[in-house]
Formats: structure tokens, sequence, C-alpha cells
């Protein structure tokens, strides 16, 4: 059995003003969200502290006359991503005081599972999966998920298994953002093959996230300056500031864009999925199942998202893991 979900990953929680993008999770059947609550990250002044909390009201999954199906959003999973800096960083007298204040911040929805992201590393496993535990304990009857990149995938022995439910794979982000040279950071299949083959199945029952969105890459004299999460616009008509060459447009003069400081000479390489490359994240997840019952979610659900890739090509998507 394979469950339908989405990634909502915005900073201002807003769907329910956006009917379009309910219909079409509707026409796909798909009825779960993981929806971003949290960013936390670490300094010496806070400690571990919300960089970012997602704005909005979580009350829009409500009957809609004009849908055959009323419950059109039966489940929704809030999502809390930890910077592995603030597992380094942290004490393991603050654990529990942070799960607390996270299980607090995540009341505004109704939940019966919780999932942290993180890409923890050896150096900071012990202390995160401290954390998880603590996590657990005070959610009760609740689930608790944990992404997984596809390093920690196959270097198990060494990032070791997380203490929770069940685990995310995230097909995708395999190769290094910050080079220059690397031709797509969000998805390539013989390098996303390279962390698949020969792998014994996973020790946790895992479901999986498949990468579908864009961003931007700025590279200021060839070395990585930023990222943008925001290409719209830059692929837009309107940004006389850019000599555009798909996929890498040159900064023609100093120009401040949204928060980020671009300068002369800047270029910024736009990274994308296409629905072939969709279907190989697909097709790779299949040879990591192993578990009956699946949930797969496309990362991430917006305008774009749904502009860029037909009903047909997810439902392939989705199926492939069937």
């Amino acid at each position: 059995m394979v469950n339908r979900y989405f990634y909502y990953w915005q900073e201002e929680y807003d769907l329910e003003y956006h009917d379009s993008i309910l219909k079409f999770m509707d026409g796909l059947n798909a009825r779960r969200l993981y929806l971003k609550m949290l960013d936390i990250d670490w300094n010496e002044a806070n400690h571990a502290y919300p960089v970012s909390i997602t704005s909005g009201e979580y009350t829009w999954n409500k009957p809609r006359d004009h849908w055959t199906n009323t419950d059109i959003l039966s489940d929704i999973i809030p999502v809390v991503f930890i910077t592995n800096h603030t597992m380094l960083n942290v004490t393991r007298d603050e654990l529990d005081t942070l799960a607390r204040k996270i299980i607090r911040k995540c009341s505004r929805v109704n939940y019966k599972e919780m999932q942290i992201d993180c890409d923890w590393t050896e150096q900071s496993k012990e202390m995160y999966f401290d954390f998880l535990k603590a996590l657990k304990k005070q959610l009760g009857a609740k689930k608790l998920s944990a992404t997984i990149r596809l390093y920690q995938y196959k270097y198990l022995s060494k990032t070791g298994v997380p203490p929770v439910d069940k685990g995310m794979l995230m097909i995708y982000n395999v190769s290094n953002v910050k080079e220059y040279s690397t031709a797509n950071s969000i998805f390539d299949k013989s390098e996303a093959q390279k962390y698949i083959e020969g792998v014994a199945k996973y020790p946790l029952p895992l479901d999986f996230a498949l990468p579908a969105f864009a961003w931007a890459v700025v590279y200021h004299d060839d070395k990585f300056s930023c990222m943008m999460r925001d290409i719209k616009p830059i692929t837009g008509d309107t940004c006389t500031f850019l000599e555009k060459q798909w996929p890498v447009y040159k900064v023609k003069y100093d120009y401040v864009y949204g928060k980020v400081y671009l300068r002369r000479g800047d270029q910024i390489k736009i990274e994308s999925i296409t629905p072939d490359m969709l279907m190989d994240a697909a097709k790779l997840a299949k040879e990591c199942a192993n578990s009956d019952t699946i949930n797969v979610s496309v990362f991430e659900l917006d305008e774009v998202m749904k502009n860029k890739y037909s009903h047909e090509t997810l439902e392939a998507a989705y199926n492939t893991l069937r």
C-alpha cells in the first residue's frame, strides 16, 4: 500500500487561500501533508532556538462542498528542521527542555506523527539520538519519524540508525552544491545509485521523499556564495539585472535581490528536476523499499511544482512504489 503525501516548506502556511493547490492534491488522491513548522539553530547567546517559525492558521482541513471527498486533508505531520550545528553544541541537560519546546510549538496542529529533519553526522549522532529518545518519550502514543540522507543510509555503521518509529529516505541532495563543477546537486541518478547498490535493507521501516523542485545557486568568482529558493522572479522577464543564458545567469551590475546582495559578474545557476529525473528517483526508492505500507512524499508542494508536473507524471512516480 502506498500513501500519497506532499511536503509544504514555505515560511507562511496559507493553503486555505489556494483552492487550486488543494484541487491539485485532490486530483491525485493525496490526503496528507508534511508541514515544516520550525527551523532550529544554535548560537552562544540563545543556544538552541527557532530561527524561523512558519506562520499561518492550521484549520483548513475542513469539508468543501464542491468535492466528493470532504476529508481533503486527513493528516498533517509537523516537521522540525534542526541543524547539525545544534546537535554538536547542545548539552545533554538541555535535551528535555528542547523537546518540550518543540512539542509546544507544534501544538497548533492536531497530529499523530512528528518528523525531525537533521543532517546528523558521526560526531553528533550520540547527542541527536538522545534527543530523539527524549522527544519520543514526551510524545507518548504519537509516532516519531526522522529524515535519512542517502549517505546515512549507506554508511549506517558510522552514522547509526535513529531511535524512531520509521525513517524518511530523501532521494536527493547527493552532490556537493558548493562545487561550481557540480551539474545538478539536487539529483544525479548515477551518484544516487552509488549509495544504494549492494546495500542491505535498512533496519528501520522506510518512507520516501522524491524531488520535484528547483533552486538557484549563487557563485562569486566560481566559489559558492549562497542559495535562493524563489527562482520564479529570476527566470521571469522582469529581471533586467541579469544576462540570461539558462541555466546559468550572469549578474550585469550590483543589485540587492530580496535579502541577497549580488555583485557584478556573479553567476546564478538554476538547478531543477525534470519529469524523467523524478521517475528515476522513484525507481531508486523502489530498490530501498522494506515495508508493506509506504508513504511517498513529493518535495515540494507549491504553485511552481503544480504548474511544472502533470498529474500523469506524479501518478507514475507514486505508483512506482506500489
